[in-house]
């Protein structure tokens, strides 16, 4: 079994895991790592178990309006939780090139095959969870559920590109959109970028083409305006 103990600041004392005690943020969880690098998987897993069995006893049917909103709140916050856990582990499973063991040739694709999630959420995960690194305090709110996946990655995103911006990011994260998030963003990572506008919009152009499952071709295009006004031609032709 699992037993916990509260602990005043919510961070891994002194023999337990980082990384596992940072993801349960005010508990600390016990028996402690006997090896500060490793992450007790058993641990993990009896988490994940007692969790399930939460869900499966949760009847919906019977909640009152209270008690939908709380469990609401309370599911939302495990899964942002679990989601810096997962974020955090794929950071070690870059580190540790744990991904060739299956075979896949980067982080990206492992994450994709094993989690049934697009390439390109695959790589986000694995990108945040590098950008996490130089992002502190993003990091330390992502664990205590504080933050979702988008916000991290935007606040992360931003922090590397434009230092010092860290602060005003996670301010405006507690206010804002993730729309809005993400415009603050672009500007601090363009107030902090040397390179004349016309040079920043030409490194972020993409294209993306996919096919869904009606058999639709998609396309997701990233283009400065001016750029665009030939292809929105095209368009309404």
């Amino acid at each position: 079994m699992i037993t916990t103990t509260p602990t005043p600041s919510g961070k891994a004392g002194e023999g337990h895991c980082p990384v596992f005690v940072g993801c349960f943020s005010g508990f600390a969880v016990s028996p402690s790592c006997h090896d500060a690098r490793m992450v007790r998987t058993a641990e993990v897993r009896e988490v994940r178990v007692l969790l399930a069995r939460r869900v499966d006893a949760c009847d919906p049917d019977v909640c009152d309006r209270d008690a939908a909103t709380v469990f609401f709140d309370e599911f939302a916050r495990i899964e942002r939780i679990a989601a810096a856990g997962k974020t955090l582990a794929a950071g070690a499973v870059e580190r540790t090139k744990a991904y060739e063991r299956g075979g896949a040739t980067s982080t990206a694709d492992w994450i994709a095959a094993k989690t049934g999630v697009t390439h390109h959420d695959a790589k986000s995960v694995a990108q945040t969870a590098q950008d996490l690194e130089q992002a502190p305090d993003t990091k330390a709110a992502f664990q205590k559920g504080d933050l979702s996946p988008p916000q991290a990655s935007e606040i992360a995103k931003t922090a590397k590109a434009a230092p010092g911006s860290e602060r005003k990011m996670l301010e405006t994260a507690k206010k804002q959109s993730v729309k809005e998030l993400r415009e603050e963003g672009a500007r601090q990572r363009a107030a902090a970028d040397p390179r004349p506008k016309a040079a920043r919009q030409h490194a972020v152009r993409s294209l993306r083409r996919w096919v869904d499952g009606d058999d639709m071709v998609n396309y997701h295009l990233k283009l400065a305006q001016q750029a665009a006004v030939g292809f929105d031609l095209v368009l309404k032709a």
